[in-house]
């Protein structure tokens, strides 16, 4: 699936922008794989990035008119979201041109979203400005796969990490609201250290991965000779939004999970106390 789809900067109203580039081999896909990388395209950028709609670009200039119809063909079957509109680079061969205003027509009569034909990137740009278009459409962004693609598995597997801690917190404070108390001191003492050493075992399971999580957005923000003066619309930014987002979840997820121990542990102190006095009162 390589470069196969991608993903842009934005346009001026804040769409995000996918790309079908010229050099992916779109027609590969199966539909089964098409359905599973658009999906996770379209969740990439935020939920209020993505509620306000998207625009495709296709580029098909050294292609066919046959294969423009393919990609919107899959686009009208499958899209994950609204479409504000399709711009379509055409084919640039000399026969392609000489069907291009046919096609053109029929295109636009056969789709229900909005259809716009460019004749070349200068077109396209009068709709979309420059700095948010990769460098193969006349764009400023820098576009590295290889880069875009660890830093989306790097997201990935700390989203994946926090939610099984996540599990483990839910899990752990089932328990602890399950907890029948001891009715002797001793079973008091072991239960309470028992459950003060789960509890400090998952503080360090959250430290650690607020630490990664650090970590992780220097190294997204951490611009390079090529991307210092796009981090703000690129890819990147979409990554350390991410990032933010799940630390500041991590971070309330810490607070609530502190506060829920500080009263299960008073309770249990004051049973402890209870106990002693109850011992003391039998000797």
């Amino acid at each position: 699936m390589y470069q196969t789809i991608k993903v842009g900067g934005r346009t001026a109203e804040g769409y995000p922008i996918i790309i079908f580039p010229d050099a992916g081999a779109f027609w590969s896909l199966s539909d089964e794989d098409y359905h599973k990388l658009i999906l996770y395209l379209t969740n990439v950028p935020t939920l209020q990035d993505a509620d306000l709609g998207f625009v495709l670009i296709i580029d098909r200039r050294n292609d066919k008119w046959s294969a423009v119809k393919t990609v919107l063909l899959k686009i009208s079957g499958y899209f994950p979201g609204l479409i504000q509109v399709v711009f379509v680079l055409r084919p640039l061969g000399f026969l392609q041109k000489a069907i291009s205003e046919v096609s053109n027509k029929f295109f636009r009569e056969e789709f229900k979203f909005r259809l716009v034909i460019c004749s070349s990137v200068e077109d396209l740009h009068q709709h979309i400005n420059a700095s948010q278009l990769t460098t193969d459409l006349g764009g400023t962004i820098p576009y590295n796969h290889e880069e875009w693609i660890q830093q989306r598995v790097a997201v990935e597997n700390f989203t994946s990490n926090l939610q099984e801690i996540s599990s483990s917190l839910r899990e752990m404070t089932r328990r602890l609201q399950e907890t029948e108390f001891p009715n002797d001191v001793q079973s008091t003492i072991s239960l309470l250290e028992n459950q003060g050493g789960e509890y400090q075992n998952l503080k360090e399971d959250l430290r650690t991965a607020a630490m990664h999580g650090e970590t992780l957005l220097s190294c997204i923000r951490r611009p390079t000779t090529q991307n210092i003066h796009h981090v703000k619309f690129s890819d990147r930014f979409i990554n350390a939004a991410a990032v933010q987002r799940l630390l500041l979840q991590l971070d309330e997820t810490e607070k609530g999970f502190d506060t829920f121990w500080s009263q299960h542990e008073k309770r249990l102190s004051q049973c402890l106390e209870l106990r002693k006095f109850e011992q003391e009162f039998k000797e």
